[in-house]
């Protein structure tokens, strides 16, 4: 003697200081009521499927309390379970894979639910902790559609074919002109009279399944209306669709038709069908009767035949006629609904004729409201500026039954771009990110990011003690001033421009040659940054005579010259001498310019000098605190070495030349 009901409501108003009452017909001296609230119920036709069971035994076995199952049809729905016990067992535990939400007294009655992510068959399932007497329900209810991407496609007429066919046999077939697109349907609209059978098949070249629903049958002018239908067709070109009768028929027709948009499965809504023996010619009179859907923008497809072939048949309201065979005594016609509610296929007749007539709802295919996953690469992700990054998508993936229909490209810096792939160049010094957005097909969107961090690249400067003077000109470089934004330079590589490279913060060089060779300097930063800079050097021809002295550390060394007059000119602090000797080189106090490559001072005349003997000697002017340098002193005739000598520190060289 007990009930189990539930009542529901969506949409509801909101705000706090809710009750929820059950009011009763009459005095109850047994009354139980558990309120729940749920998000993300469809707000109209909310309800897909219910089951409802009951013992008087009971049982304790695990998931032995059932509501009975029943199969849904949409894939998401909420499966909510109720359950009473009238004794009061000592526990109510969820069936496999649902979730207790509440429970009374000695939980003699409970409420539970789970998400059943693929429409199919499904019960409420409940274990008690005793054999009990039970009453138990399952109410299944459809998800709400997402806003900005799911709910329902628009079904679509995309093409159809018929036939017809007087003479005795058991087959029919009517191909489509025109490629079937994979996915969509085929719906087809058989006739044939009962003298010989009750029964046909539908199948096609591809392969696809058929299924018949909404069969009339005019017994008093013995014909058969039926319609056959296949979902998620193969698709492709050449296909046949062919309705196979259970014996030979004198009378067959069948219009096949191709539509887009409807649901891949359990399509059907509603169906009705009607016959009759007279006719009538009233506008809207030839009519299925009417059925109620429960899905809004179904697609309402209706069929009609007439054995005596009236002039005309004409749509009903509402509705587009798409195919007719031989005086219009078969034709089918559609239209989209859009609000679930009462619906009937009618037509029009040119003259009161016999007829049979159905209507078939199909529900609309429902748009995968998942949204797409953004995934991309950049490269490189790390650099100096001005650092241009590509940015590639193609990894991004559209959800099951959609395509990705836009790229959207952020680079954290004011600058845009779209398509699956971009270039950027940054500028300045930063980490960026950069953010992808993928549009798909059912309106969603997905997003996902990654960071570029960008340096200021390193400063490469050096100095030199020269910049000009006669070949050979031995040029000390010194990359000190050079530096790096982040981290320390590691590397300093040198191109003298006349096919020689060095390495190193300081290096010296000589330039053998006339010309005006570039010096490039290129830096590497422990990051890897690099950064170059650049000078010309002057290098002369070389002198009729030239003095040359260098030696390897930072000493202040001089070069002096007894001349043919006996006159004695130190080249580190003065000249030109009376014979036209002139100073080049090194000047200052402890070779200021270089102290760990050394220096060189030279005494050049352009022409040759006055005839004679000159006696070169060598002078360690200051130690500057370290110790006494190692000194090469050559001799050059118009470039060309004569006489070499070495030797270190202070004193006079023994090397003399004499002058034509």
């Amino acid at each position: 003697h007990q009930y189990l009901g539930v009542c529901y409501a969506t949409n509801i108003a909101g705000g706090a200081s809710n009750t929820v009452t059950a009011t009763f017909g009459a005095s109850s001296t047994y009354r139980r009521i558990i309120a729940a609230e749920y998000s993300g119920i469809a707000t109209t036709n909310a309800v897909d499927v219910t089951a409802t069971n009951w013992s008087s035994t009971g049982t304790s076995s695990i998931n032995g309390v059932t509501s009975s199952s029943a199969t849904t049809t949409t894939a998401g729905d909420l499966i909510f379970g109720g359950v009473m016990d009238p004794v009061g067992s000592t526990a109510i535990t969820p069936g496999t894979g649902f979730t207790q939400r509440n429970s009374l007294n000695n939980k003699d009655i409970a409420i539970q639910d789970q998400v059943q992510p693929t429409a199919g068959s499904i019960a409420s399932t409940q274990t008690f902790g005793s054999a009990n007497p039970y009453v138990a329900n399952m109410v299944a209810f459809k998800p709400a559609t997402t806003g900005g991407g799911g709910g329902t496609t628009t079904p679509a007429y995309v093409q159809s074919n018929g036939a017809t066919n007087n003479l005795t046999g058991t087959t029919i077939a009517a191909p489509f002109s025109s490629s079937n697109t994979a996915g969509n349907a085929i719906i087809s609209l058989v006739s044939f009279d009962d003298h010989a059978t009750s029964t046909f098949t539908c199948s096609d070249t591809k392969g696809d399944t058929f299924t018949n629903t909404a069969i009339a049958h005019n017994t008093t002018n013995h014909q058969y209306l039926g319609t056959c239908y296949a979902t998620n067709i193969i698709g492709g070109a050449s296909n046949t669709v062919t309705a196979t009768f259970g014996a030979s028929s004198t009378y067959r027709r069948i219009i096949a038709s191709e539509y887009s948009g409807i649901a891949t499965t359990n399509p059907i809504d509603v169906t009705s069908t009607n016959w009759a023996s007279t006719g009538t010619t009233a506008t809207n009179g030839v009519t299925s009767n009417s059925a109620t859907t429960t899905t809004n923008n179904d697609l309402i497809f209706g069929g009609v035949v007439t054995p005596n072939g009236p002039t005309t048949i004409t749509a009903g309201t509402g509705f587009t006629q798409r195919n007719s065979l031989n005086n219009k005594d078969v034709a089918i016609q559609d239209k989209v609904l859009s609000t679930a509610g009462s619906v009937s296929s009618t037509q029009t007749t040119g003259s009161a004729v016999p007829y049979a007539a159905n209507l078939v709802a199909f529900k609309p295919a429902t748009i995968n409201a998942t949204p797409p996953t953004a995934s991309f690469t950049v490269t490189p992700s790390t650099g100096d500026t001005p650092l241009t990054v590509s940015v590639n998508g193609s990894g991004s993936t559209p959800a099951a039954g959609t395509t990705i229909t836009g790229y959207s490209w952020n680079f954290g810096d004011t600058g845009t771009a779209s398509g699956v792939t971009a270039t950027h160049t940054y500028t300045t010094k930063n980490t960026f990110t950069i953010t992808l957005t993928v549009t798909a097909s059912n309106a969603t969107t997905g997003t996902t990011t990654r960071t570029v961090t960008t340096y200021n690249p390193p400063t490469a400067s050096f100095t030199t003690n020269t910049t000009s003077g006669p070949a050979p000109l031995k040029v000390n470089f010194d990359a000190s001033a050079s530096s790096a934004d982040t981290g320390t330079i590691t590397n300093y590589a040198w191109n003298f421009g006349d096919t020689t490279t060095a390495t190193g913060q300081k290096v010296s060089h000589t330039f053998s040659a006339a010309g005006t060779p570039t010096v490039t300097l290129t830096v590497t930063d422990s990051r890897g940054g690099t950064a170059t800079t650049t000078r010309q050097i002057n290098v002369g021809p070389p002198p009729a005579l030239q003095f040359s002295l260098t030696w390897d550390n930072g000493v202040d060394m001089d070069l002096y010259v007894t001349e043919p007059n006996q006159n004695v000119t130190y080249y580190g602090s003065s000249g030109p001498s009376a014979t036209g000797g002139q100073y080049g080189g090194d000047q200052g106090i402890c070779n200021v310019n270089n102290s760990s490559t050394g220096g060189q001072e030279r005494a050049s005349w352009a022409s040759v000098p006055p005839p004679g003997t000159y006696a070169i000697g060598v002078n360690q002017y200051d130690t500057c605190g370290g110790t006494n340098a190692n000194w090469t002193l050559q001799v050059l005739v118009n470039g060309t070495v004569v006489q070499t000598q070495s030797g270190t520190g202070d004193g006079p060289a023994n090397i003399t030349y004499t002058g034509a």
